[in-house]
């Protein structure tokens, strides 16, 4: 990876529906040569996908923060169950068995539900730390 590649990664990371046309200006080569590099990119394993990354604040939702210790040893399936889950966007492990996991409700009715499902699998036994 040379210096126009990280530049090409960087604008692609800052927003990924620029054209090869765009890219090519700012990097002063041709819509061929950044198509060509952008490739090596993907074919490198550097460039793993392309995505979407909606405001949930455009959405009207409701962002909420549950964290706490889980009892559970294996963290990687604590993770993948969450991930499944339609409203958690977002688990992080704070160290240990610390978790912290990023959801969000389309109304509050939604909360005991949600904050049920994590407290069942992953297992923390204090409820009380939700944000």
């Amino acid at each position: 990876m040379d210096k126009i590649d990280v530049i090409l990664s960087l604008l692609l990371l800052q927003n990924s529906r620029q054209t090869y046309r765009e890219l090519a200006k700012v990097c002063e080569l041709s819509v061929n040569a950044v198509h060509k590099r952008v490739q090596g990119l993907i074919d490198a394993g550097i460039i793993r996908r392309f995505t979407t990354k909606i405001s949930l604040s455009a959405l009207n939702a409701i962002n909420v923060i549950v964290f706490g210790e889980s009892v559970i040893t294996s963290q990687d399936e604590v993770r993948e169950k969450l991930g499944n889950q339609e409203n958690i966007y977002w688990v992080a492990n704070g160290g240990g068995n610390f978790l912290y996991i990023g959801l969000y409700l389309r109304n509050i009715s939604e909360m005991d539900a949600c904050v049920s499902f994590i407290k069942d699998i992953a297992r923390i036994e204090n409820s009380d730390n939700i944000l």
